[in-house]
C-alpha cells in the first residue's frame, strides 16, 4: 500500500513526532509504526520535498554551527505548519554528519544517494544533540539550571537543543518561562551552541492564538524567525508521498469554446502546478489552510492539508480531483462563535441541496464549491471571491467524469430545484451581504491626517513597548497628547521631548514622529526617524484600494491605515445608521441578528488587517535613524533596533576595556567614572550602545574584579583588603585606575595604596601575595615601596593586621610616615620610641649599618641619605632591655634620573632585557635549551616546592652557566622535577644585557614568561 494511501487512512500519521525521530536516529530505539516513515532516512528523505525556506534556514544554522557561533531559532506557527517536519529534517542532516564524522562532501554524498542535492560544509566537530518534546518529557535534563553559571556549564559546545511542542512544558514545568528565558541567554553568551524552539500556537481544535509566555520570554534574547514555506509548494510535498514524478498531460479539448482562450491557455498553466488537483480545489483548499482563518477551519496548515489532499486523492474516480473528493465541508469547516448563526444556516442550505442532487458528481462539485467560496467571503469579504460560471465549469473539470456542458445545465436548473445559490452581478453564492468596505470608506471621510496619526502612534507605542527590553525607557514624539505605559512614553510638544531627551544616565530609544528632530546626540541615544518618501508594502496598497484610497508613500499609507482603523470603529459603534436594512420590519429577529453578528466580524476582521499592515508599514516608515552620533538607514525598524541591541552587553565590555587599555586617557592620576561614562557617551569613535550608567558600572565591575583595578574614595585608595580584592560601591564620583596599563603596572597608583598602609607601635601590616610558582610571600608595605619588580604579583593579594604588644614608632624629621622623599644627600631626623625600655637602636641603610647603646624609651639619631636616584629602604631594628626586639622600615625615596630594573610582561624586538622569568618547568626548559643553544652565559635559579601526604620537597638551585655542559646539569634537575609538579620558578640572569632580535621574540611567543629590563626613568 502506497504512503498516500495509509496517510488516508490514518496508518502513517501527517504530524512528525520529533522525539520518535530522535530516539531512532540517536539512541537506536524502534519508532511507533505510524512515525516509521520520517524515521527511515531513505522512507524520509522519498517524502521530503526540501523548501527553498528549508534551505536557507538550514544553511543559515549550518554555517553558524561551522564557525563556532551560536544562536537561538524560534519557529512560532500554527499547528501543523511544517515545524516538526523541519526539525526532523535538521535531525537527519545532523545523524548524517555523525556518520560522517563532519564530513561536508560525505554528507552532500549520502544525501545525493537519497535523491537530495545540496551543499553543506564541514564540521570540525559533530555537535551534541538533546531534544526535548512538550507532549513527552517531564524535566529538562541534563539541563542544570540552579544559576546561569551552571546552566552555561551545562552546555559543552558544540550542542544543538530542540525543544518541539515547547508550549505544553509551561503546565509541567514550574516557572518554565523563567528558565526558557536563562536558556536563551546563556545560549547567546555561549559560542557553539544552538536552541530550535518550536511552539504552536494551538494544539487542540479550538485556537488558542495568545502566544506562550515561554515564547515571550525567548524573544528577549537575539533570535532569528523560522517562517517556513511548506504550505506553499503543498503539491510538491504532496508528490512525494504519492510518489508522483510532475504533472502529466491532461485532455482539455472539452474546455475549447466553452471558456475564454485566454482563461483556457491560464488553466492549462495552472495544471501543470497543481496536478493531480484541479487548480481551483487547490486554491480552495490552500486557502482553508490559511492562518487568517486559523479560526473556522479544521486545517492545521501542512499535515491538514496533507489528510485532506491525500483523502481527496484516494477518493477520485477521474484523472483530476475535483470540490466533489473532498471530505464533507463540515468535516474541515468550524462554525465559528462570531460567525456561528450564519455559517450553520449555509451549513444547513448545503446539506439539504446536497440531498437534493445527490448521484450527480458535477452538481455536487459546483456546490461545494460555491459552498466554499462563500465562507471564503464571510471572512474574507471581495466579490470577486465568489465564482463565475465560467470558474465553476473550470473548477469542476475532469475530463473522466465532468464536462462543462454538466455544469451549465446544472446551474440553469439550480432555481427550478429549489436549491438555495444565487446569482448576483455574474457571481454565484450560498448567501450576500456586501457594502461592507463602502461604508466603511464613507466613515473615514470623517476623519483627518492627525486622527490617522493618532492611530499610528498607539501602534508604534505598542510596537516598541515589544521592543522596549534593552532599553531604560522608549519616547515617542506622537499626536494624541502626553500619555505613558511602563518604559514608553508619548509627548506631543517640543519641550517635553528635548527634556526626555536630557537624561544621560538612561539607554534611550526616541522614536520622532513628528519631526521634532534631535536636540543631543550620544553614544546611548537613539533616535529613529520617519522615511516618508519609501512605498508602502503591496499588501497595504492592496487593502487601501478596497477602500478607494490610493496612497503614493509609506506615509500616506500610515496615515490612510490609521483614518480606515478610525472608520472600521465609527461603522462599528454605529451600526444601524450604516446599515440601515437591519431595521426591515419584513426581517426575521434571529437573521437580523446572525447579519449583524456577521457585519461586526467582517469589521473587526478589517480591523485587524489593517492594524497587522499598519505594523508592517510602521515598521518601513521608521527605517532611519541618528544612532549614537552616525546617520543610518535600514530596511525597517526592527533591522535598525534589533543590530543595536544584538551582543550588547559583550560590546559594552568592549568599550570598558578600550578605555583602560586604549590611547584615549593619560593614566597618571584617579579618573572619575563619572568621567569615563562622559567620555564613552560623547567620544565619536566609541560604537553606539543602549546602555544606562547602571549597564556601564556592571561592565566596569565585571573588567575590575580579580584587583584588575584600583579606586580612590574620599582621598583613600581602595585596592586590597584582609579578604582579597576591595570595590568600593561605586557611583560617578569613585576614582578608577587600571592596575596594569600598556603591559606595566601602573605605578604611582600601586604606591599612593602602600603608602596608606604603614605600621605602627600597635601594629603590623603585611601584603600576602604570590608568586606564579612557589610559595605566598609577605612583606610590609615600607619593604614593597623600594621593590617595585615585586609589584607586578601583588594583584590578587590580601592585606594581614598583626597587634603586637610591644613596639617601635619610627619618625623621620618629626613625621610618622611609611616612606619619605628626599633630596641627593640630604640629612634626615630619624627618632625611635616606645612605651618600653630600650637597650639598642640598629640600622641599615644603602649597605650602611649602624648600632646604638640605648637607655630609655626614646632614640634620635641623623641619616645621611644617599647621593644617587632610587628607592631604598632604612631598616631599624630596636631591642628592648628584656632582649626581645622589633623592627621596622622606612622608604626613602630619591627623585630623579637613575637607571633601574623593572618587570614588564612583554618585549619588542631590538630592546635590551637583563634577565627574565619562566613561570614552568617546561617554559624553563625549553629558554634553557635556548639559550645553550645560542651559547649565552647566564645565572639561572631553579626553585620549586612539591609535597605529596607527609612527604615534601623543596629545590632551590642557583649556577652559573657558560657552557653546555653546565646547561645539561640544569636540564636534568628540570626534567626530574617535571616528573614531580609542573610548577617551578626558573630565573635568568645574563652576564651582560641582551638585545632582543627576530628570533627570540618568535621564541618568546606563547610561553609564560616576565621580563627583566634596564631603563632610565624618573626614580
Amino acid at each position: 500500500m502506497s504512503l498516500v494511501n495509509l496517510l488516508a487512512e490514518g496508518k502513517v500519521s501527517p504530524a512528525v513526532d520529533i522525539y520518535e525521530v530522535y530516539k531512532s536516529l540517536f539512541k537506536g530505539e524502534k519508532p511507533e509504526k505510524i512515525y516509521e516513515p520520517y524515521c527511515d532516512p531513505r522512507l524520509f528523505f522519498q517524502l521530503t520535498f526540501v523548501t527553498d525556506g528549508f534551505k536557507q534556514y538550514l544553511g543559515d544554522f549550518l554555517s553558524k554551527l561551522a564557525s563556532g557561533e551560536s544562536e537561538v531559532y524560534v519557529m512560532p506557527a500554527l499547528l501543523g505548519a511544517g515545524k516538526s517536519h523541519f526539525l526532523a529534517f535538521v535531525l537527519h542532516i545532523l545523524r548524517l554528519y555523525r556518520d560522517c564524522r563532519g564530513a561536508g562532501e560525505c554528507v552532500e554524498k549520502a544525501l545525493e544517494e537519497l535523491g537530495v542535492k545540496l551543499k553543506v560544509p564541514s564540521l570540525e566537530k559533530v555537535p551534541e544533540v538533546l531534544v526535548f518534546h512538550g507532549e513527552h518529557n517531564v524535566d529538562l535534563k541534563p539541563l542544570d539550571f540552579s544559576s546561569k553559571d551552571t546552566l552555561k556549564a551545562s552546555l559543552k559546545p558544540p550542542v544543538v537543543l530542540i525543544f518541539d511542542e515547547t508550549q505544553h512544558f509551561e503546565a509541567k514545568i514550574r516557572d518554565f518561562p523563567l528558565l526558557m528565558q536563562m536558556l536563551a541567554e546563556a545560549v547567546e553568551e555561549r559560542r557553539g551552541v544552538f536552541l530550535f524552539v518550536s511552539f504552536s500556537l494551538f494544539s487542540g481544535e479550538r485556537p488558542d492564538l495568545a502566544a506562550p509566555k515561554s515564547l515571550d520570554a525567548v524573544r528577549r534574547v537575539h533570535y532569528v524567525t523560522v517562517s517556513l514555506d511548506v504550505t506553499r509548494n503543498i503539491v510538491e510535498v504532496f508528490r512525494r508521498w504519492a510518489g508522483l514524478s510532475g504533472a502529466r498531460s491532461v485532455e482539455l479539448a472539452g474546455l475549447k469554446g466553452i471558456v475564454t482562450d485566454e482563461r483556457l491557455r491560464e488553466f492549462e498553466n495552472r495544471l501543470r502546478g497543481s496536478y493531480p488537483f484541479n487548480p481551483y480545489l487547490l486554491d480552495a483548499v490552500l486557502q482553508l489552510a490559511d492562518e487568517s482563518l486559523v479560526e473556522k477551519t479544521r486545517v492545521q496548515l501542512t499535515r491538514g492539508l496533507l489528510r485532506i489532499l491525500a483523502s481527496a486523492y484516494v477518493n477520485r474516480r477521474g484523472e483530476l480531483v475535483i470540490f466533489a473528493d473532498l471530505p464533507e465541508p463540515k468535516e474541515v469547516v468550524i462554525a465559528g462563535d462570531v460567525f456561528a448563526g450564519q455559517l450553520n444556516v449555509i451549513l444547513r442550505l448545503y446539506e439539504d441541496d446536497a440531498r437534493k442532487v445527490s448521484g450527480s458528481i458535477a452538481a455536487l462539485s459546483v456546490l461545494r464549491h460555491i459552498l466554499l467560496a462563500t465562507f471564503f467571503a464571510r471572512l474574507l469579504p471581495h466579490r470577486r471571491m465568489y465564482p463565475t460560471e465560467e470558474e465553476l465549469i473550470l473548477g469542476s473539470y475532469d475530463p473522466a467524469r465532468v464536462k462543462p456542458l454538466d455544469v451549465k445545465m446544472f446551474l440553469e436548473d439550480a432555481a427550478r430545484q429549489g436549491l438555495h445559490i444565487e446569482k448576483v452581478n455574474g457571481r454565484y453564492m450560498y448567501w450576500f451581504i456586501g457594502g461592507i468596505e463602502e461604508k466603511v470608506r464613507d466613515a473615514m471621510y470623517r476623519f483627518g491626517d492627525d486622527d490617522g496619526l493618532e492611530v499610528a502612534t498607539d501602534e508604534v507605542a505598542s510596537l516598541a513597548r515589544e521592543r522596549a527590553g534593552p532599553f531604560s525607557s522608549v519616547v515617542i514624539a506622537g499626536v494624541g497628547g502626553t500619555k505613558a505605559l511602563g518604559k514608553v512614553k508619548v509627548v506631543s510638544s517640543r519641550d517635553e521631548w528635548e527634556k526626555e531627551l536630557k537624561d544621560q544616565d538612561k539607554a534611550i530609544l526616541a522614536i520622532d514622529l513628528l519631526n521634532f528632530g534631535v536636540p543631543v546626540k550620544r553614544n546611548n541615544l537613539i533616535v529613529v526617524r520617519r522615511y516618508d518618501e519609501g512605498e508602502p508594502p503591496q499588501t497595504t496598497l492592496e487593502l487601501l484600494k478596497r477602500v478607494g484610497e490610493g496612497p503614493r508613500t509609506v506615509r500616506e499609507a500610515v496615515v490612510d491605515l490609521g483614518r480606515l482603523v478610525k472608520g472600521v470603529d465609527e461603522v462599528y459603534a454605529n451600526l444601524i445608521d450604516y446599515f440601515p436594512e437591519l431595521l426591515e420590519e419584513e426581517m426575521e429577529d434571529i437573521l437580523r441578528r446572525e447579519l449583524e453578528q456577521l457585519i461586526r466580524g467582517r469589521l473587526e476582521n478589517l480591523k485587524s488587517r489593517a492594524k497587522a499592515y499598519l505594523r508592517e508599514s510602521v515598521g518601513l516608515w521608521l527605517r532611519r535613524g541618528v544612532v549614537g552620533f552616525k546617520d543610518v538607514e535600514k530596511r525597517g525598524f526592527d533591522e535598525l533596533v534589533g543590530e543595536l541591541v544584538k551582543d550588547k552587553r559583550d560590546r559594552l565590555r568592549g568599550v570598558v576595556k578600550e578605555i583602560f587599555t586604549g590611547d584615549l586617557i593619560n593614566w597618571d592620576s584617579f579618573k572619575k567614572v563619572g568621567d569615563l561614562w562622559s567620555l564613552f557617551l560623547n567620544n565619536e569613535s566609541f560604537p553606539a550602545i543602549p546602555a544606562s550608567f547602571e549597564e556601564f558600572l556592571e561592565a566596569l565591575r565585571e573588567y575590575c574584579k580579580g584587583c584588575n583595578c584600583l579606586f580612590e574614595e574620599d582621598g583613600e585608595v581602595k585596592w586590597l583588603g584582609e579578604n582579597g580584592c576591595v570595590m568600593p560601591e561605586l557611583d560617578k564620583d569613585v576614582g578608577v585606575a587600571p592596575f596594569m596599563y600598556k603591559k606595566r603596572v601602573t605605578e604611582w597608583a600601586v604606591e599612593g595604596f602602600l603608602k596608606q598602609y604603614g605600621s605602627s607601635a600597635k601594629r603590623r601590616v603585611y601584603i600576602v601575595y604570590r608568586k606564579p610558582s612557589g610559595p605566598e610571600a609577605r612583606a610590609t608595605p615600607e619593604e614593597l615601596l623600594s621593590k617595585q619588580n615585586e609589584w607586578i604579583y601583588l594583584e590578587g593579594g590580601r592585606l594581614e593586621i598583626e597587634e603586637v604588644q610591644k613596639g617601635i614608632s619610627v619618625s623621620v624629621d618629626g613625621v610618622e610616615t611609611v616612606s619619605v622623599e628626599r633630596p641627593r644627600g640630604a640629612t634626615i631626623l630619624v627618632e625611635v620610641e616606645s612605651s618600653y625600655d630600650l637597650k639598642s637602636i640598629e640600622y641599615t641603610l644603602n649597605g650602611v649599618k649602624k648600632v646604638f647603646d640605648v637607655k630609655g624609651k626614646r632614640h634620635a639619631f641623623n641619616v645621611k641619605v644617599p647621593g644617587e636616584p632610587g628607592r631604598y629602604v632604612l631598616k631599624v631594628r630596636a631591642v628592648f632591655a628584656d632582649d626581645t626586639f622589633d623592627e621596622r622600615d622606612v622608604a626613602i625615596i630619591v627623585r630623579g634620573k637613575c637607571k633601574r630594573k623593572i618587570t614588564v610582561l612583554s618585549v619588542s624586538v631590538g630592546e635590551e632585557i637583563v634577565g627574565l622569568k619562566a613561570d614552568t618547568a617546561q617554559d624553563g626548559e625549553i629558554l634553557l635549551r635556548y639559550f645553550r643553544d645560542r651559547g649565552v652565559p647566564f645565572k639561572a635559579t631553579v626553585s620549586t616546592e612539591y609535597s605529596y601526604g607527609d612527604e615534601e620537597m623543596i629545590v632551590n638551585v642557583r649556577k652559573k652557566v657558560n657552557s653546555p655542559d653546565d646547561a645539561d646539569k640544569l636540564l636534568k634537575i628540570l626534567k626530574a622535577i617535571q616528573a614531580l609538579t609542573p610548577n617551578a620558578e626558573v630565573t635568568f640572569e645574563f652576564m651582560e644585557p641582551q638585545k632582543v632580535d627576530e628570533d627570540m621574540e618568535k621564541r618568546f611567543r606563547g610561553l609564560k614568561v616576565v621580563f627583566s629590563v634596564e631603563r632610565e626613568e624618573e626614580c
